[in-house]
């Protein structure tokens, strides 16, 4: 899955308001579109209830049909078209019944084939809309046929892209690492000390975890799995920072939060950081002179397996090449060594335990079942993940943070430094948590992956 492990560094309430507007505008006009659906499906079904006679009867539908088809609802418009071949079926019927069967000359019925194959190759749903309405009592029933399918199947994909998530309307600029930093994304693979990296970003007074909130999993994507109690409105959130957008966390927008990264970013910093305190004293607005750094973690490798997963991924990139642009935004690419992260994940896996547990059980099931190599499909993804988002901050001009998982857990204290100085965090004992827990991760121990003991 996708994690983004996002730092914030914010800026004041304000300048993030009009965001919340443009996407309201997008996102919440259902009751429109649920009043236009409604008419178009009256007017449907009074051309279904129209005209006794079935010729009549039958133009007047396939009109109808042909003008409401992108409008009126799925239920309405396929009795509609059930109507319409009944109808048809009825009219050949008392034709052939009365022995008139139609005389249609050759070059009649090819000239109606050849408008609909030409209209087929032109592959526009409303030009072949137009010549299967002209053509389709006299075109031959094979090619009908054919135009019919491509129509539904063209009418499908403009379905499909209507119900999908706009992109965001003001496109990030291409980004520089000239403005304060708004957002820390730590790219990595769910088993390379990921959230212990967030969380070093969030252990400051100016800044917070949002964890794994582009995670699509159920569950509280906001705390880690077993998070201290007194991390809460220290290093995590107190609650989820959704409640607070329009709708909430139930909202249709929340939910396609992963095709509006950066919006959606920016609407929970400006729910958290304005809030009243962080701390006991003042909110980050007021005691960090404005900054308010929230940090998040993405997760990649499993977006690669697969071509399905691929295709997922691909749908919502372009909001992730966004949010990396945009110029708040730093990034951090934390990678372990590809069979080590295999067995780690693996493990989690297996076990559900993703932080703390026992590390002798760990250790005991990893020495029976880990290999000396990661396989080809997890190498594959793994290489594949970290050469995309590489790739990507190239391409936006990003000084990425290189973080390798052995350095991180050889001097923790080390990269934090190097993580705060990189979120322009300010420094200063006033700006310290010290009662503040961290989550029980993996490299809290110092400990052979394969063979050996683990130690502290």
């Amino acid at each position: 899955m996708l994690l983004l492990a996002v730092a914030i560094c914010a800026r004041p309430p304000a300048s993030i308001q009009p965001s919340a507007r443009v996407l309201s505008e997008d996102f919440f006009d259902q009751a429109h579109a649920a009043q236009e659906h409604a008419a178009v499906d009256a007017s449907l079904r009074e051309a279904m209830n129209g005209p006794r006679l079935s010729m009549g009867r039958l133009e007047t539908l396939v009109d109808a049909i042909h003008a409401d088809a992108d409008r009126a609802s799925p239920k309405v418009l396929d009795e509609a078209r059930d109507l319409r071949v009944k109808l048809r079926e009825n009219m050949r019927a008392r034709t052939a019944s009365d022995g008139k069967t139609p005389t249609l000359s050759a070059s009649t019925a090819h000239a109606a084939d050849a408008a609909l194959r030409k209209a087929m190759q032109a592959g526009e749903i409303e030009g072949l809309m137009d010549a299967i309405h002209a053509n389709a009592d006299i075109a031959s029933p094979e090619v009908l046929d054919h135009a019919r399918a491509l129509r539904d199947e063209l009418r499908d994909r403009k379905h499909a892209a209507a119900a999908a998530p706009k992109p965001y309307k003001h496109a990030a600029p291409m980004a520089t690492d000239s403005s304060d930093v708004e957002f820390v994304i730590v790219a990595a693979s769910p088993r390379s000390a990921s959230t212990a990296v967030a969380e070093d970003i969030a252990d400051h007074r100016c800044s917070i975890s949002f964890n794994e909130m582009f995670n699509m999993r159920p569950g509280n994507l906001f705390h880690p799995q077993s998070m201290r109690r007194n991390a809460r409105g220290c290093i995590y959130p107190e609650g989820a920072p959704c409640t607070s957008l329009p709708g909430g966390c139930n909202s249709k927008w929340y939910h396609q939060r992963l095709h509006h990264m950066l919006p959606a970013l920016n609407l929970t910093r400006n729910a958290w950081c304005g809030r009243p305190n962080k701390g006991p004293d003042a909110s980050p607005v007021a005691s960090c002179n404005g900054k308010c750094v929230v940090a998040i973690k993405m997760f990649g490798p499993d977006m690669f397996r697969t071509p399905a997963s691929r295709q997922v991924f691909d749908s919502y990139a372009h909001s992730f090449e966004e949010l990396i642009a945009y110029k708040g935004t730093r990034l951090v690419i934390v990678e372990r060594d590809a069979v080590d992260d295999e067995c780690s994940y693996n493990y989690s896996r297996k076990s559900g335990m993703w932080h703390g547990g026992n590390k002798f059980a760990e250790h005991a099931w990893k020495a029976n079942n880990c290999q000396l190599a990661p396989s080809a499909q997890f190498a594959s993804a793994h290489r594949e993940w970290y050469a995309w988002i590489r790739g990507k901050a190239t391409q936006f001009g990003k000084k990425a943070f290189e973080l390798p998982f052995e350095t991180y857990v050889a001097d923790e204290m080390a990269a934090r430094q190097k993580l705060h100085a990189l979120a322009e965090l300010p420094a200063g004992p006033e700006f310290k948590q010290l009662e503040c827990g961290h989550t029980p991760t993996l490299h809290q121990y110092r400990r052979k992956t394969r063979g050996g003991a683990p130690s502290r």
